[in-house]
């Protein structure tokens, strides 16, 4: 080959270096930003010739003709990346889940005087100051005022979870908006990628943006990701694809028997099995823990207006009024209330078993309800410090589960980071490799450019 050929490769060589120190520059700007994976060149050798340009006298001295860029690839481990939105999904369900029964468990505050074991306790205590002095009209007006007090705490408690469980199914909505504005977005910066891959042009940072994207995905909902090209890439929940290349496919709402919202697919495919993610863990609340609540405490307030009631229509009042209920006829947490007849007259509470003075039965008879088995085993106060129990460990459980799968997630980000990140240094000491790449090539494309020189002016060329 001739000398003409060495300044093909000493350039080649000067190109190259220019190309892989504009990625460093890339790198170094992208240090800080959130999704960026850095980048590196790859190179190959020049095209050999080929044919007639190959003679039988220079075949045997053949030195190549430099280098070539042929592409830039993204520093990524694609299996480090599906377990790092595996661990999203999974954390974003227990932290959802911890903050929603932390606020759950804040409606049972037992502290001070209006919790409601404190309540239940001086209902009973009341009942049996009543039986101690069952003539007067000030202990028969404790009675009501704390029963007044006790049922109020209850409907309190229970319209409040309530509340919380409908605000549950807004996260609901507005979380499956979110699903389809992401899958819309993924669905765009896939049409990009694919124009882009036709034009020849490389999609690296349109990739990141829909890594970001899935990653942010992953938060909501059990998404499995596959295909790396703009045409191919599918993105799955529960075996249905979401997203397909440039195809997209929408969620709506339906409610339930219950007249809560379930996700389901917009073209008729069903319910979305959703196992993962913040939806999981709002529907696993809203659909499964909160309605057990919420049946124990309805349990407690039956318990009291059946059994209270029961042993009240027996007894007589101060005036000798009987078959009075003390609760209003009810079912659940949420209708239990004092008989508006004894709170407008408190003299119409029962004590006495037979309407003569000083007999106690009834009045003894329903402190001790206070003792009695009457929820599955359990006296009242101990079904409630059950429910309030039961509360605290699944919120013990959320807790822990969260904090484990943060600790998974840091450990895995840490790993991608290492492999993906920006390193100041390690770009620092890449440029002045290709630096002194650069400089060499030219130094070579200078002497080659003498040596040319040279020979021309030999030969008599001007």
């Amino acid at each position: 080959m001739g000398t003409f050929t060495s300044l093909t490769t000493a350039a080649s060589g000067m190109h190259a270096a220019r190309a892989a120190m504009e990625i460093i520059a890339n790198n170094i700007a992208n240090a800080n930003t959130p999704g960026f994976k850095r980048q590196a060149p790859i190179f190959a050798e020049g095209n050999p010739p080929t044919g007639t340009s190959i003679s039988s006298a220079t075949a045997g001295s053949f030195t190549g003709t430099g280098v070539q860029l042929k592409g830039i690839r993204r520093v990524q481990d694609a299996f480090l990346d599906m377990r790092i939105n595996a661990a999203m999904q999974s954390k974003a369900q227990w932290s959802i889940a911890r903050d929603l029964l932390t606020a759950v468990e804040s409606q049972f505050n037992e502290l001070g005087d209006n919790g409601l074991a404190t309540l239940l306790d001086r209902f009973w205590n009341q009942w049996r100051e009543l039986a101690a002095s069952p003539e007067g009209l000030p202990p028969r007006s404790a009675v009501v005022a704390s029963a007044d007090m006790l049922a109020g705490r209850i409907r309190e408690i229970y319209a409040n979870i309530r509340a919380q469980q409908t605000q549950m199914n807004s996260g609901v909505a507005t979380r499956v908006d979110q699903i389809n504005r992401i899958a819309r977005d993924i669905a765009e910066v896939n049409e990009k990628i694919v124009a882009l891959e036709h034009g020849g042009y490389g999609p690296n940072d349109l990739l990141n943006r829909r890594d970001q994207l899935v990653e942010e995905l992953s938060a909501l909902v059990n998404v499995s990701a596959h295909g790396n090209s703009g045409s191919d890439f599918i993105l799955n929940i529960g075996g249905h694809a979401l997203v397909q290349g440039t195809f997209r496919r929408e969620i709506t709402l339906e409610q339930d028997a219950a007249g809560a919202w379930q996700p389901v697919w917009a073209d008729g495919m069903g319910r979305l099995a959703i196992t993962s993610g913040e939806l999981r863990g709002l529907l696993e609340i809203r659909d499964s823990a909160i309605p057990r609540y919420l049946e124990r405490l309805d349990a407690i307030a039956n318990a009291l207006i059946q059994q209270v009631n029961a042993l009240h229509r027996q007894g007589y009042g101060m005036s000798g009024s009987t078959g009075v209920d003390f609760f209003a006829p009810g079912s659940g947490a949420a209708t239990l209330r004092v008989n508006q007849q004894l709170l407008d007259d408190a003299r119409l509470v029962a004590a006495s078993a037979t309407g003569e003075p000083g007999n106690t039965a009834i009045a003894q008879a329903i402190a001790d309800l206070s003792g009695a088995l009457l929820i599955g085993g359990e006296t009242i106060s101990q079904s409630y410090r059950s429910l309030v129990t039961g509360i605290g460990g699944d919120l013990a459980l959320a807790e822990r589960s969260a904090l484990t799968r943060e600790f998974t997630l840091q450990q895995l980000t840490r790993q991608r980071e290492s492999v993906s990140g920006v390193s100041l240094d390690e770009e620092l000491a890449d440029m002045v490799r290709y630096q002194q790449s650069f400089a060499a090539s030219a130094r070579i494309f200078e002497a080659t450019n003498y040596i040319l020189q040279v020979l021309l002016e030999q030969v008599g060329v001007r």
